[in-house]
């Protein structure tokens, strides 16, 4: 009797909430995604090379600029003390081209900031300039309404302290109160926000002059779009409105649009009006907001959302149980997320249960936008950022593939070959070699062809089943 060839079908994701044997879905894998359908291991990494690893400080923001590739700048803000050569780092800029670590003077502001770190451009005159801000939060706990020590910019070459916010040092003092939730820059106009629902935006693009998207004034210029803090802010496609903004409160969803200069008489008086998309809404962190072509998508307190002019919740069936039961809620402000567009995916890094307190993000569960599939890995990091000029998407941890008594941080780039590429190393050490292999595994659904056919179809038959070859059909990473 010849052979018979049954393929072994099943869904693309991993199937946390369920049951084996539902026998549609993978129950388990790492390091593993599906792409277009097939299971694939997910792509390689490599370390950029600063020089030095992180050593024992905890990252929570970073920055990548690109304008270089071959000596890209690295902005990075820690939430701990980085002690390097006799200094102390709290906020740093590595320097492709020097291969050094520089911090703004004199001092770096209170350690256990939450940094923002965003690029910023303005036009002064017929001049382009482009500063990278660098805004500690303050909110180890999401809720926590702690000021704002004090804001860095990086513009031509140096560090600025940005204390020409507004047009009295009084004034500036007051506005570092209100920076508890963040900022948001859309061109021209830089907005603050923080407690008790409260949006500040400075003055207008007219007469626009080198410090103006500093410039704000505390009488005019406000709006509370909630009664609850305000977490995180994006820019959003206006039209006649724009610029216009889209903000997440606690509970809420608020877009404010433009509705231009309400006095003739004061070319900075601007205007925008609030519309609330729903109060109906949570988010986990500030920083799991993640913007994809357009639309948002975000993790909340017990489910997931998306954005689309609309909010709705975004339906995941394989592991939101097993990620919300998971999720350390006392370390909620650590999840991150970060998208990967070259595999049409949106990873979000959390903390799990169980864990030391200084131990960060163990795993991050992964969403599929293409296939509409949720797959989750183990790996350890801390912050990661993707640069949308390049296509790279940056993170920052430890090795997914350890050394032996190595905890050090590094800066990784993903979807680097297939490997771990730890550049840090130098190539004759024995111990440490520069490169080493990723395990990559998936565990395909039960198998029971005494009681379903290959097409799932029930058949009660009763039969001895041997097998003689297993033929692989995976798409692996060139």
């Amino acid at each position: 009797m010849a052979d018979q060839v049954f393929p072994i079908t099943f869904k693309p994701g991993i199937l946390k909430d369920g049951s084996p044997f539902q026998g549609e879905y993978c129950t388990n894998g790492q390091w593993t995604r599906f792409f277009r359908g097939f299971p694939q291991n997910i792509g390689g990494m490599a370390t950029l090379p600063t020089t030095i690893p992180l050593q024992s400080a905890v990252p929570n923001a970073v920055y990548v600029d690109q304008e270089t590739p071959e000596a890209p700048n690295i902005f990075i803000g820690f939430a701990s003390r980085y002690t390097q050569g006799g200094q102390y780092f709290v906020l740093a800029l590595f320097n492709g081209t020097t291969g050094t670590w520089i911090k703004p003077p004199p001092n770096n502001p209170t350690i256990g900031a939450y940094w923002q770190i965003i690029p910023i451009t303005f036009q002064n005159g017929q001049v382009v300039s482009k500063s990278i801000l660098c805004v500690p939060r303050m909110i180890a706990t999401i809720t926590a309404n702690i000021p704002c020590p004090g804001i860095f910019t990086y513009h031509d070459n140096a560090w600025v302290k940005v204390e020409s916010m507004s047009d009295t040092p009084q004034n500036y003092t007051k506005l570092l109160t209100e920076i508890t939730g963040g900022v948001l820059f859309v061109n021209p106009y830089l907005f603050i926000y923080g407690n008790n629902g409260l949006v500040r935006w400075s003055k207008s693009k007219i007469n626009l002059t080198a410090d103006k998207p500093f410039k704000f004034d505390l009488l005019k210029y406000s709006i509370n779009i909630s009664t609850d803090k305000v977490i995180y802010g994006a820019g959003v496609r206006g039209g006649t409105a724009s610029p216009s903004a889209l903000f997440w409160t606690l509970s809420s969803v608020v877009r404010l649009t433009n509705i231009g200069n309400v006095n003739p008489n004061d070319a900075d008086d601007i205007s925008f009006k609030k519309e609330i998309i729903t109060n109906d809404s949570s988010i986990l962190s500030s920083n799991c907001v993640v913007e994809y072509d357009g639309i948002f998508y975000w993790p909340g307190t017990g489910r997931f959302f998306t954005y689309n002019g609309v909010v709705v919740p975004l339906e995941n069936n394989l592991n939101r149980q097993t990620f919300f039961e998971n999720v350390d809620m006392n370390k909620r402000q650590l999840v991150f997320g970060v998208k990967n567009t070259v595999k049409d995916e949106i990873w979000w890094f959390y903390p799990e249960k169980g864990n030391e307190d200084d131990v960060g993000c163990t795993r991050a569960v992964i969403y599929n936008i293409m296939d509409n599939s949720w797959y989750d890995t183990a790996v350890m990091r801390d912050c990661g950022y993707f640069d949308n000029v390049t296509g790279n998407m940056f993170t920052v941890g430890k090795n997914l593939v350890p050394y032996e008594g190595d905890t050090d941080n590094y800066i990784w780039q993903h979807e680097v070959g297939t490997d771990q590429v730890n550049n840090n190393y130098p190539s004759d050490n024995p111990l440490k070699p520069p490169i080493k292999a990723i395990t990559s595994y998936f565990t395909t659904p039960i198998i029971s062809y005494a009681s379903f056919n290959n097409f799932k179809q029930p058949s009660g038959i009763d039969r001895w089943m041997q097998i003689k070859r297993i033929e692989p059909n995976f798409v692996f990473t060139p």
